[in-house]
């Protein structure tokens, strides 16, 4: 089975990147993610959003307080593919940490051109949740790619708008829980997930 793999140090700067982590960045039209633009940089860089950035920062924390894998599933879809993929994060020596991605499933799909990275955007924007990849489509309503795109006519739009991404309150609590019950038999105090933001 093929892995992807990337690790990062004690101040989350990466420190290493696997070929098969580079060739998928390639066969996804992310030429922004050489080796060189991605070695040697901090993690915190490349994950724009803040909800994301804390929930990750949360993991992170725990993992090197209780020296203890955790593992989520998530979407890595394409234009042209869903694809659900399991992410490993254990520790390393001296405060490092290794991520690993695998493929559990592909599925084809009509190609969405909003998730093509190739598509022109306007300045506007939809959120997208980074670990399901569905889409908001109201306050508290958030649908697959293709419902969303028929919801808010996107098909009829004639430039896409950006794509931002947040996380959804079922992937937050879905997560939230996975991690709480890897390290609830430690008896030091975990890290608290109540400071992730809500979108």
């Amino acid at each position: 089975m093929i892995t992807y793999e990337y690790s990062v140090d004690s101040c989350d700067t990466i420190t290493s990147v696997s070929d098969e982590w580079l060739n998928f960045a390639r066969e996804n039209n992310t030429w922004e993610l050489s080796e060189g633009k991605v070695v040697g940089k901090n993690l915190w860089s490349f994950i724009g959003n803040h909800e994301t950035a804390t929930l990750y920062q949360i993991i992170l924390n725990n993992i090197r307080t209780h020296q203890r894998e955790v593992s989520l599933d998530f979407r890595c879809d394409s234009p042209t593919s869903r694809r659900t993929m399991r992410l490993n994060i254990f520790p390393g020596n001296e405060g490092a940490v290794h991520f690993q991605s695998l493929l559990l499933d592909e599925e084809k799909r009509k190609y969405v051109p909003l998730l093509d990275s190739r598509v022109g955007r306007a300045s506007s924007f939809v959120i997208m949740c980074s670990w399901c990849n569905s889409v908001q489509t109201g306050e508290d309503q958030w649908e697959e790619i293709e419902d969303a795109v028929n919801r808010l006519a996107l098909a009829y739009s004639p430039v896409l708008p950006k794509l931002a991404h947040g996380i959804c309150p079922e992937c937050l609590n879905r997560i939230r829980n996975e991690v709480q019950n890897t390290f609830k038999s430690d008896s030091a105090k975990m890290h608290n997930f109540e400071e992730v933001p809500t979108i």
